[in-house]
């Protein structure tokens, strides 16, 4: 009996099975179709954007500047302290040298006063202490000699004793000339009468009045006249060809004086030119000074006698009008397409923990148009007035700050990326 029972519960199932009810299949389609539904509206409604990691440095729009050390040495003179304010100008400190900083500056400052386009050229050389100069010397000692030359020839002006001299020697020449040509008028009167007499005398000889000697004295007399008149042209002539030439030695004394004048003025703006190139080069080299006004920070300095060496970054300075913040970023070209202005950025800091402190926020406001050497596109994104991250901890900013940025891009919808995954599978 319990045999035939299963055999029939057993013709019942089969019979559902073969011929279900319709009730059932109605039911199954509609679960079914809901289901299908649901996962349509998850798929479109659920969105998440791409998130593009790498790297970021959050500093100000007007950079800290970053002061490094251009020589080895030790640190002679330490003038500030950490976290001091300062001007634009200010000296930082000095590396160890033979000059003395005062005095250099001393001739700095007396130097700027100096305009090379004003003539003459004026330095207070007399009211210059002993200066201890080290490797400036050499071109201070240049300018100095330079000057020297230049300011004697002003203040002597040998030019002007030169002409001076010219003009006394010409004014002498044209008074023996004035004497020599009146003394000329008076000899042509003379050789005139003596020529009269010798020929009245040849007249009497002819009628032999007179002897022989006596017409020969005469004629002697009167040779002796014209030989005195030649010799009187020929004074004359040599007087006029000096106080032509002296003429001439005047103008070119005054050439000469002019062309001496420049050649002296050049020297020494050429000498005073390479005097302010020596101390710039000093100053480059041993003197380290705030380029703009800030706060300075010290790095890798904790005492003077320090030894230092070259290319050691010493000092930041970060300048107090800055307002706003900038991160700098470099994203890769993988997904590069996808950042645009306006996109959020979220920046974790390595120094200030996420778990902690959480991140930054940050939009990005440009984007450069190729990538550079590195393959790297170069991304600004701008940060609040205030770094307050998303823990409202405000983060106090003293150089830079490095992080990881998380760009996130564009939402995209769950079923959007479920349809590019199929269609990359099948054109694959």
């Amino acid at each position: 009996m319990p045999l035939n029972n299963q055999q029939e519960r057993s013709t019942e199932v089969q019979d559902i099975l073969n011929k279900p009810p319709n009730w059932m299949l109605i039911w199954g389609n509609g679960i079914l179709l809901l289901l299908f539904v649901f996962f349509f509206l998850f798929t479109w409604f659920i969105q998440y954007p791409d998130i593009i990691e790498t790297e970021a440095i959050v500093t100000s729009p007007n950079p800290p500047q970053k002061e490094y050390a251009q020589s080895s040495g030790k640190l002679k003179t330490l003038l500030v302290s950490d976290n001091q304010q300062v001007s634009k100008g200010t000296v930082l400190a000095m590396l160890d040298n033979t000059a003395q900083l005062e005095d250099v500056l001393f001739l700095k400052a007396i130097l700027d006063t100096i305009n090379i386009m004003n003539s003459p050229l004026e330095f207070p050389l007399e009211q210059l202490p002993g200066l201890s100069l080290g490797e400036i010397s050499s071109a201070f000692v240049v300018f100095q000699n330079d000057y020297i030359e230049y300011r004697l020839s002003r203040t002597l002006d040998p030019l002007s004793n030169e002409l001076s001299s010219n003009e006394l020697a010409q004014s002498q020449l044209r008074l023996r000339l004035a004497n020599l040509e009146a003394q000329k008028s008076i000899d042509a009167r003379k050789m005139e009468l003596s020529k009269n007499e010798y020929e009245r005398n040849e007249y009497l000889y002819k009628k032999g009045v007179i002897s022989l000697n006596e017409i020969e004295r005469k004629k002697l007399e009167f040779l002796d006249q014209e030989k005195n008149m030649r010799n009187l042209d020929l004074s004359i002539s040599q007087i006029r060809q000096n106080l032509s030439e002296t003429s001439g030695n005047a103008t070119q004394l005054q050439i000469n004086g002019e062309i001496n004048d420049v050649r002296l003025a050049k020297k020494v703006v050429q000498s005073l030119i390479q005097l302010k190139e020596a101390l710039r080069t000093w100053d480059l080299k041993y003197v380290l000074r705030a380029n703009r006004s800030g706060r300075v920070s010290l790095v890798n300095i904790w005492n003077e006698d320090q030894y230092i060496s070259q290319g050691d970054l010493l000092f930041t300075i970060v300048p107090e009008e800055s307002r706003a913040f900038i991160a700098h970023i470099k994203a890769p070209i993988h997904n590069s397409g996808k950042i645009a202005p306006g996109q959020r950025v979220n920046i974790k800091l390595h120094n200030y923990p996420e778990e902690e402190y959480g991140k930054l926020n940050a939009t990005v406001s440009s984007m450069s148009a190729i990538p550079n050497e590195d393959g790297f596109y170069m991304i600004k994104a701008s940060l609040p007035d205030r770094l307050l991250t998303s823990y409202e901890i405000e983060i106090p900013f003293r150089s830079e700050l490095s992080g990881t940025a998380e760009i996130i891009t564009e939402d995209l919808r769950l079923l959007e990326r479920f349809f590019y995954q199929l269609r990359g599978i099948f054109n694959s």
